[in-house]
């Protein structure tokens, strides 16, 4: 069964406008889910999804942890936008 939460963002994902002509866009910034935080939005209008994969193991053994971090972004003003960020998918082994 998938969470509300997952097709909220699909939903939100497929209803956004369709982009501008080529020569009207801006330069595609990407702020990848992760410790640091971009100063720069997206155009208003824009809808913007970034997502990775991530894997982390403890030194000493142990079970490691597999995510899929997700960002989705919106652009809603000039200098505003509107943020939906989750760890996404989790899976852990089992060492």
């Amino acid at each position: 069964m998938r969470s509300p939460r997952c097709i909220a963002l699909l939903l939100l994902a497929l209803l956004a406008p369709p982009a501008a002509a080529e020569e009207e866009r801006e330069p595609l910034v990407t702020d990848r889910p992760d410790v640091a935080e971009s100063a720069v939005t997206v155009g208003v209008g824009t809808v913007q999804l970034e997502t990775g994969l991530f894997y982390e193991r403890p030194r000493g053994g142990g079970a490691g942890l597999l995510a899929t971090p997700t960002l989705l972004r919106v652009g809603t003003g000039p200098d505003t936008e509107v943020r939906f960020e989750t760890d996404g998918l989790l899976f852990e082994d089992s060492g």
